[in-house]
């Protein structure tokens, strides 16, 4: 008896191969960059929120006392839930805000695309980041037991 043969999987008119074709990969990396910029403005809008209630409650002898220089805890919630959902790392006393950010850029651009795929996942259902036109495709979602996506429907 023969075995049936699968059903070829598409996604955004691309065969899902295991392993990844050179197709799958191309399309991952486009949207991974899409993904890196929409975290990143939304760490630089948190910031500039930060920043400006951080200079607004400055006492005349601290001014001109730089944002970055000031301890981590100064850092707003979603400055704070963005960094654990990038860097994976909890920061207290000790760490000012320019720790936190190299610490942040550098996690960013170095993650590889399946966990890029599964913290986007997760910072989209926080309300952190918004939905894309595109997900990756090719990877299971292990946070995301319901299968729901990121992407625009």
């Amino acid at each position: 008896m023969t075995k049936a043969k699968k059903t070829p999987q598409f996604k955004y008119g691309i065969e899902i191969t295991k392993p990844h074709s050179k197709e799958m990969y191309d399309h991952n990396d486009v949207v991974a960059e899409v993904l890196k910029l929409n975290i990143q403005s939304a760490w630089d809008n948190a910031f500039k929120l930060a920043e400006v209630d951080f200079i607004s409650y400055l006492e005349e002898d601290q001014e001109g006392m730089l944002f970055t220089d000031s301890d981590w805890p100064n850092a707003n919630q979603v400055m704070q839930d963005l960094s654990k959902g990038i860097t994976v790392t909890g920061y207290g006393d000790g760490f000012t805000i320019q720790d936190v950010q190299d610490d942040f850029d550098r996690d960013l651009e170095c993650m590889e695309n399946w966990q890029l795929h599964e913290t986007y996942a997760e910072l989209f259902d926080d309300g952190l980041v918004p939905a894309v036109d595109a997900e990756m495709v090719g990877f299971t979602n292990n946070y995301n037991k319901d299968n729901t996506s990121y992407a625009k429907v």
